[in-house]
């Protein structure tokens, strides 16, 4: 499977969206460097972890992990993905901690953590993301008001309260 796919140095573009892969976390070190696109929704993680070489795919603009069912905090793997403009991780189990640690992706346009374990208050710093235009927290127990956000056409719902999600 990836192996194969390893020996396609020129690859921009993966999408193997719902193909019931087992990806096995600790597969050995993917060599994607002209990767910018890459769509993992609803495949089978290994030990419901994120794969630890996601973290070398520095030059990802889009990446979409949703429908996996990831519980493995993800704290520090997007920190040199400094061009990610997309960030689909809707339906898994992460929680606020795992948000505010990705509040740090300042090039992110578009990120949808909905139906996650994410409850208690809405971090303040999740205001940070200064190009963010769309913001996705569908069917998440937060309560407060969005910090930051004025702009009520960023949030999925138009309603920067988020108890209504």
């Amino acid at each position: 499977g990836f192996q194969t796919i390893n020996m396609l140095p020129s690859l921009t573009t993966l999408d193997l969206n719902r193909c019931g892969l087992f990806i096995h976390p600790h597969l050995l070190p993917m060599n994607f460097t002209s990767l910018s696109s890459l769509d993992l929704v609803g495949n089978n993680f290994n030990n419901y972890t994120v794969p630890p070489w996601l973290r070398n795919l520095t030059g990802l603009h889009y990446l979409r992990l949703g429908y996996n069912n990831l519980y493995d905090p993800i704290r520090g793997l997007f920190d040199q993905m400094t061009s990610l403009v997309h960030l689909d991780l809707e339906e898994n189990h992460f929680d606020v901690l795992t948000l505010k640690s990705l509040c740090n992706i300042s090039s992110l346009t578009y990120f949808d953590l909905s139906s996650n374990d994410l409850q208690e208050s809405i971090p303040s710093e999740i205001g940070k993301f200064p190009k963010l235009t769309r913001l996705a927290l569908y069917s998440d127990k937060l309560h407060d008001s969005i910090p930051g956000i004025t702009d009520k056409s960023l949030v999925a719902n138009g309603d920067t309260s988020i108890g209504h999600c």
